[in-house]
């Protein structure tokens, strides 16, 4: 039970990155395709935008309950540059997005079109990456998230489809 806490824990800034642009797609702020040709026309700016802001917010958060969490932290809120840890953290999981989008489309599969179990991942394996300069994570631990994340993501996807946030179940 400890290892699930602190995997969620731990990838809650990406995961709310990467859940922003989700969320905040009806907004028109910086609603311009970051490289149509590349990505797609759904990969915006705004994307980024929210995603990385709702990263930092995240960060903060977890800074200011870390006296009540501080057993299932692996890392120590009260000794990090919080905005740069959220910055990066927001980074690492649009990046992880972003490229599967660009394999995606090198793929010819449409937007929207699910590639499981990357769709589920990708913002994982950002995060991850950017993890590896904060953190020595044991490779027993990202195999750990990936799966744990992996199915946390394909539940919410289809509860976001319930509750017509999403447009697909996957």
């Amino acid at each position: 039970m400890i290892l699930f806490l602190q995997i969620i824990w731990l990838y809650l800034p990406g995961a709310f990155a990467n859940m922003a642009p989700v969320i905040f797609r009806k907004c028109n702020f910086l609603n311009t395709p970051i490289n149509k040709r590349l990505f797609g026309d759904h990969k915006t700016y705004r994307g980024f935008f929210f995603g990385i802001i709702s990263s930092i917010i995240i960060v903060f958060l977890q800074s200011i309950m870390s006296a009540l969490t501080y057993k299932i932290e692996l890392l120590n809120y009260q000794n990090i540059n919080i905005i740069i840890f959220g910055l990066l953290m927001g980074i690492g999981a649009l990046l992880g997005d972003l490229l599967k989008s660009y394999f995606k489309r090198k793929l010819k599969i449409r937007p929207g079109k699910s590639l499981p179990p990357i769709d589920q991942i990708d913002w994982v394996i950002g995060s991850s990456i950017v993890l590896y300069f904060y953190i020595n994570l044991r490779p027993s631990f990202i195999i750990y998230s990936l799966i744990i994340l992996g199915i946390l993501h394909l539940l919410t996807n289809i509860l976001s489809y319930k509750l017509k946030i999403r447009k697909t179940p996957l």
